[in-house]
């Protein structure tokens, strides 16, 4: 699952501030607690460095992801050209998995709990590797 999706492909940019949509994403750990599987904190550094991102016609292509769940990115690369990356080490970097109880309908409050507990972990995991990744200056918004 990757629980960023759409909004967090359209907001991406290059620069020193990466876009965590997580923090208001709260589904997948809805998910996992109905099915008792543990919640794994991954992030993967450098991807947001590899394009620019155009903001010609943000607001109509932020109504189109909401409205219909599709991102319309357009990524682009060194001289402008789409699709060619900027060079950028990534690095993938995965916590210990989160283990969570099987609530097969879980209260707000519990889905709360939970998502607090994998941010946590995520932030953690985010400032112990953004320096051997080669991103210290990266922080996230």
């Amino acid at each position: 699952v990757v629980p960023g999706g759409e909004r967090e492909q359209l907001l991406a940019q290059r620069g020193p501030l990466e876009c965590l949509v997580l923090r208001e994403r709260k589904g997948f750990v809805k998910l996992a607690l109905r099915h008792g599987v543990p919640l794994v904190p991954s992030y993967c550094f450098g991807e947001a460095q590899l394009y620019d991102q155009s903001r010609l016609f943000m607001g109509f292509r932020s109504w189109v992801q909401r409205t219909l769940g599709v991102a319309l990115v357009l990524p682009f690369g060194p001289g402008g050209v789409p699709g060619r990356p900027f060079p950028a080490p990534l690095r993938h970097v995965v916590g210990a998995p989160l283990d969570v109880p099987r609530i097969p309908e879980p209260s707000r409050a519990e889905v709360d709990e939970h998502h607090a507990r994998y941010m946590a972990e995520l932030e953690k995991l985010f400032a112990r590797h953004r320096e051997s990744a080669g991103y210290g200056q990266v922080k996230l918004e």
